[in-house]
């Protein structure tokens, strides 16, 4: 059976630094968008629109007869999957601005 040689070296290899004072457009922050603060406002922006939807379906439910119950909970359920892709759509937007707002402070 052949030998198989694995490299010793235990740090990971580094990218070279940007030359001069041109910054790469593709910088990646997405270290600091899932740690501290960043973390919990991304998470509010995905569940946010599910849970106000589940809620109000909830709300709307207390009202209405009994024999609608099913038909509102499916409606319920099927809108509020609709309204947590949606607030990927949000994550995003924000990510973005967030990415945005980095590039800015490191351009100045």
């Amino acid at each position: 059976m052949p030998l198989i040689k694995v490299p010793q070296n235990p740090d990971p290899p580094m990218r070279p630094p940007p030359s001069g004072d041109s910054i790469p457009s593709d910088l990646d922050f997405s270290w600091e968008l899932n740690t501290s603060i960043h973390h919990k406002i991304r998470l509010f922006l995905l569940l946010a629109p599910g849970s106000l939807v589940f809620l109000l379906t909830l709300i709307i439910m207390n009202w209405a007869s009994p024999k609608q119950h099913i038909y509102l909970a499916l409606g319920g359920f099927s809108l509020t999957l609709w309204a947590i892709l949606k607030g990927g759509n949000l994550v995003k937007i924000y990510d973005k601005r967030y990415k945005k707002k980095r590039l800015d402070e490191l351009n100045s």
